[in-house]
């Protein structure tokens, strides 16, 4: 990740360097030396793209496979006389392949966009610090605070929206 966030930043700052350089200033170079290290860096950046995504997939896949198997060991470990008597095994089936479909259509996305806001947030902080001052770090740091206590917030209120969402009307 921190490859591609490399990437991500110097093909930004090299374009910012391309563009602002003069013609003048530079004339031994050309604009093709410009636009081949500029591709050079575009293409590294996609091929860490490209790895970062087949890492999060095959990691999202094993944990799949992971959160199947803990499910089904605690299924098959629950004891007989207290669940199984009491539990159709439709309701139970129907259970499982919801939760495994939601973990496994979810997973992906979730981790995937949980790590590049993190490494982009880090990129922008990262170039706010090199284009500024560094007494922006205070204000991240209040950004921060807050943002973790509306989270908190949210999340609360989300919790409360889905049960309500998940009670059934009867009339």
């Amino acid at each position: 990740m921190s490859l591609w966030l490399g990437f991500s930043l110097s093909s930004n700052f090299y374009l910012s360097f391309w563009t602002s350089s003069n013609s003048t200033k530079s004339a031994e170079y050309n604009q093709f030396h410009y636009l081949g290290i500029y591709s050079l860096l575009t293409l590294a950046y996609a091929l860490c793209t490209l790895v970062r995504n087949a890492t999060i997939l095959s990691r999202s896949i094993h944990s799949s496979k992971k959160i199947h198997h803990s499910m089904l060991t605690s299924i098959i470990r629950a004891p007989i006389n207290l669940f199984f008597d009491r539990v159709p095994i439709g309701r139970i089936l129907n259970r499982f392949s919801k939760d495994l479909n939601v973990a496994d259509t979810s997973l992906y996305f979730s981790l995937n966009g949980f790590l590049n806001t993190i490494f982009s947030l880090l990129g922008d902080i990262i170039i706010c610090m090199y284009g500024g001052t560094f007494y922006i770090f205070p204000l991240v740091l209040v950004f921060f605070l807050c943002s973790y206590r509306i989270q908190r917030r949210y999340q609360a209120l989300n919790r409360e929206l889905v049960r309500l969402g998940k009670i059934k009307y009867c009339c």
